[in-house]
């Protein structure tokens, strides 16, 4: 199995619930804008594109905050915006969208469309 890419990134994920004071807070990013954003890192393989919390978010937040998708599932990848670091949306088969963010997207959004595309 090949890897094509290991990257700290920042992953939407919808239902991280706080532990501490921000409760309200992580509820209304739910409500307003599809999740928070969970630091971690995002691993592109042959089979697979996988998302995994690192430890500090898994001591502030709690929840299912793991993500993992077969790379049949992924049908298209595009950068949507973002400050400083650009946001990747991916497609999913299904319609979804899962998006995470991380340094030197452009070079990370040609290596995940190329994975895509020869899936």
């Amino acid at each position: 199995m090949t890897e094509h890419f290991r990257k700290k990134a920042n992953a939407r994920i919808k239902g991280a619930d706080a532990v501490f004071v921000d409760v309200i807070i992580t509820a209304a990013m739910d409500k307003l804008v599809g999740g928070s954003w969970v630091g971690g890192e995002i691993v592109l393989t042959d089979t697979a594109l996988t998302f995994r919390p690192n430890g500090l978010n898994k001591m502030i937040q709690k929840g299912d905050m793991d993500a993992t998708f077969s790379v049949d599932e992924l049908t298209g990848a595009r950068i949507t915006g973002g400050f400083g670091t650009k946001i990747i949306a991916v497609t999913l088969a299904n319609g979804a969208e899962f998006e995470f963010r991380c340094t030197k997207a452009p070079n990370v959004l040609a290596t995940l469309s190329d994975v895509i595309e020869n899936a």
